[in-house]
C-alpha cells in the first residue's frame, strides 16, 4: 500500500471511495486519485509533497484527470506548501 503525507482529515468512507474512484485508472493518475479519495481537496503542491512527486509531473495528471471528468476545481484557497492562493481539486460528483 503506498504511503502518504495526509495534510487533511480523512473522509469516514474514504475506503470505499479509494476503491471506487481508482478501479480503471494506472499509474500516476491513480495514484494521484489515491490521494484525492482521502482528502477533502488539494492543490497541486500538496498533492505533489504527499506524494513525493515533481510538480512538473502533478500539473498536467491533475490536468488530465479533471479533463477526464473525475475531478472538479475548486475555489482557490491559501495552499499549505507554497502559502499561495491556489486552485483546488476535489473529486468530482458521483465519483
Amino acid at each position: 500500500e503506498m504511503q502518504m503525507k495526509l495534510f487533511h482529515r480523512t473522509e469516514p468512507t474514504s475506503i470505499q471511495a479509494y476503491r471506487e474512484i481508482t478501479k480503471d485508472l494506472k499509474g500516476l493518475h491513480r495514484k494521484v486519485m489515491s490521494y484525492m479519495a482521502v482528502v477533502r481537496d488539494a492543490t497541486n503542491s500538496e498533492i505533489s509533497q504527499s506524494l513525493g512527486i515533481k510538480i512538473s509531473t502533478v500539473t498536467p495528471r491533475t490536468n488530465e484527470i479533471w479533463k477526464m471528468g473525475r475531478v472538479d476545481k475548486s475555489e482557490p484557497r491559501l495552499c499549505e506548501i507554497t502559502g499561495r492562493k491556489c486552485v483546488t481539486y476535489v473529486v468530482a460528483e458521483g465519483r
